[in-house]
């Protein structure tokens, strides 16, 4: 698959807008005042001001000032937070919405499982999918073995050009290299399938694939042991931690207590090399699935 073609439908990465009112202006209807629209965050000034391509508001401190994370320069990022804790209303609306929001498909890729068949589906006609919303055991399996592919192929590309990484490339490039974004909703239900094949393939891209453009978001809400191996969280040097069912699970995720005490809906602990690995609270922003809709329906008008 050649992903370095380019689009000829209207998308154009140098003109590329969405327009700010597909999002809602308020606050999630119904919900106190922690709770803040994925709007809010794009409007603020701190996002305003970054520059990077894949910059995104992670969530809001407890100052009320927004944190804005850069997908590129965090690597990966590995989640969890049990059921109702906004894990994956956090994958679907502040992380994949405000990204597309900021990228054209000529300059950012997805790659999308969703093993329950239901987080992901208002994406699957979204230009930006370099295959529809995968949902099977067989079909995420092909998908991590043309990733782990694409990473060397990369890399070649890069060597021929004498680039150190995807950055450099791109400042010289007639044609820019496309950043991919590979996102699990329930990485549990991979797991538990052919836990060892996963484990293996995703070191693989943790170690190797930040140079060449290639990120990985994992989550789930069951943040266990046999489930993210130490081993595997090793290797991801962001975890953001929504409410858990127990210590327990906060030790995997945070290798602390403090996330059993969160209130849920978007509650969270995170640390990053931006925190120093310290836990920072935040409030993560919230986009709602007819946000979505709206999104993928602009982009296809």
């Amino acid at each position: 698959m050649n992903i370095f073609r380019r689009h000829k439908n209207k998308t154009n990465a140098d003109t590329w807008t969405i327009p700010i009112g597909i999002f809602e202006q308020s606050s999630v209807a119904g919900q106190d005042s922690r709770f803040v629209s994925l709007r809010t965050a794009l409007e603020s000034e701190t996002y305003m001001h970054a520059k990077t391509p894949l910059s995104f508001p992670i969530g809001r401190n407890e100052f009320g000032d927004f944190v804005i994370a850069d997908f590129h320069e965090l690597s990966h990022i590995i989640a969890g937070g049990q059921t109702g804790s906004g894990q994956s209303s956090f994958t679907e609306g502040a992380l994949l919405a405000s990204l597309i929001y900021r990228n054209s498909p000529e300059d950012l890729k997805l790659i999308l499982i969703d093993p329950k068949m239901v987080q992901f589906s208002q994406y699957n006609d979204l230009p930006h999918l370099l295959r529809p919303v995968i949902t099977t055991p067989e079909q995420s399996h092909k998908a991590m073995n043309w990733l782990l592919g694409e990473m060397e192929d990369r890399f070649e590309i890069l060597a021929r050009a004498k680039k150190r990484d995807i950055v450099a490339y791109n400042s010289k490039a007639k044609v820019r290299m496309p950043y991919i974004s590979l996102v699990i909703d329930e990485v549990s239900d991979l797991m538990m399938v052919d836990g060892e094949y996963y484990e293996e393939s995703f070191i693989k891209l943790l170690q190797k694939s930040k140079a060449v453009g290639i990120h990985m978001y994992i989550g789930t809400s069951r943040p266990s042991e046999d489930i993210y191996p130490e081993l595997l969280r090793a290797n991801f040097t962001t975890a953001l931690a929504f409410k858990t069912a127990s210590s327990v699970d906060s030790q995997v995720m945070l290798n602390a207590d403090g996330a059993e005490k969160l209130i849920g809906k978007g509650d969270a602990i995170i640390t990053s090399p931006f925190t120093d690995f310290k836990p920072l609270h935040i409030q993560v922003p919230y986009s709602s699935e007819e946000e979505q809709v709206k999104l993928v329906n602009y982009i296809n008008r």
